[in-house]
């Protein structure tokens, strides 16, 4: 079924808002539920970008709005390409379990097992786990210079990153207290090179992007031209600014990738499926810390209550994934035991994925919608 092209008033953020539940779907007046809040949260918040929506493992909705390119006034669609940010982190974490799983490294090891020049003592205190639940007590290094964006205004290596913001003394136990940074799984990425053997990108591509499909996914290299990729923007008032330039593969394992909506989806599939964690590794994967605001490995899980329409109120686990580059904002959002999955993925600031507990947020507007 798809549902009808609505051609919004000239504004700032004017650009179709296209939808469809997919063809045979028994959940049209889901769809058409969800199309309503994508619809007004385009035209009273500005959002702009793609969402996809799985109601017990079926996607009852997918669809786009705004545009994905201002210069040349390309409209988004299921298929644009986008910055996914620090949802890399989860498909770093997925790697490491793998690695885990086949015995080629542990997640109580400590970094030097891996990485023996790695700086001392640090090296030896932090474990594995530790950078997966951003306890290692290394520097947030984007807070360690005047304009956070420093530290990618080059195409840096991760070793290159690794030199000059890892410090052997911590100042902290690790394990202790949350801290989050970007040098945590930028150091992940050399550990999993190191204990698996190829490049990141090479175990990323072989052990989770080929076996689950995810043909619109990669990483972002400022000496590569990725088709379909929407542009960033920060939108003050009425005018929309370009993001500042910084090249992404600095970001590395910690938030290098591009996705799209049907890709993330995909992704979601291989994992409740079995397809690329043993069920020992993923009840790894989403065993969360309440004490540290529920940060699981890579990703957040956490009890979530909520009301059917019926009256009736139950609790599942959710696991969520943000990200967060420039333009580019980004929520995947997960009920484990419902397989229901919220898909939002955004060019602009006017989508703020950290709306933590805030009914009227889309991403929770949503994610009623179906529990």
């Amino acid at each position: 079924m798809r549902l009808p092209v609505l051609l919004l008033g000239a504004s700032l953020f004017a650009g179709p808002v296209s939808a469809q539940a997919p063809a045979g779907s028994t959940a049209p007046l889901v769809a058409d539920a969800i199309d309503a809040i994508v619809q007004r949260h385009h035209e009273t918040r500005g959002f702009e970008g793609a969402v996809l929506v799985v109601d017990a493992g079926e996607v009852v909705y997918e669809g786009a709005a705004g545009l994905a390119d201002r210069s040349w006034d390309i409209a988004h669609t299921v298929e644009t390409r986008f910055r996914v940010a620090s949802i890399t982190k989860l498909f770093t974490a997925v790697l490491t379990l793998q690695l885990a799983d086949e015995g080629l490294l542990s997640l109580e090891d400590p970094v030097s097992a891996h990485l023996p020049d790695f700086p001392k003592p640090a090296g030896d205190q932090i474990q594995l786990r530790h950078l997966l639940m951003h306890t290692s007590a290394l520097p947030a290094y984007t807070q360690q210079s005047e304009n956070g964006w420093a530290p990618y205004r080059t195409p840096r290596t991760a070793e290159q990153i690794v030199s000059a913001y890892a410090t052997g003394d911590l100042g902290l136990r690790p394990g202790t207290r949350f801290n989050y940074n970007n040098l945590d799984f930028v150091v992940l990425g050399l550990v999993i090179e190191a204990a698996g053997g190829d490049q990141w990108e090479e175990a990323l591509r072989t052990r989770i992007l080929e076996p689950a499909g995810l043909t619109d996914t990669g990483v972002l290299r400022s000496t590569t031209i990725v088709d379909r990729l929407a542009q960033g923007y920060t939108i003050l008032g009425d005018k929309a600014y370009q993001e500042p330039l910084y090249f992404a593969e600095a970001f590395g394992a910690a938030g290098a990738l591009y996705s799209t909506v049907r890709d993330l989806y995909r992704f979601d599939r291989a994992l409740h499926q079995g397809q690329l964690l043993s069920e020992s590794a993923k009840t790894q994967l989403y065993t969360s810390d309440p004490n540290l605001g529920y940060v699981a490995l890579g990703n957040w899980t956490y009890p979530h209550r909520y009301t059917d329409a019926a009256g009736a109120s139950r609790t599942v686990t959710a696991s969520e994934r943000r990200g967060s580059i420039g333009g580019f904002n980004a929520t995947f959002l997960r009920h484990l035991e419902t397989e229901d999955t919220v898909i939002i993925l955004s060019n602009t600031n006017a989508y703020d994925p950290d709306s933590w507990g805030d009914p009227t947020a889309l991403k929770a507007e949503l994610a009623a919608v179906v529990q």
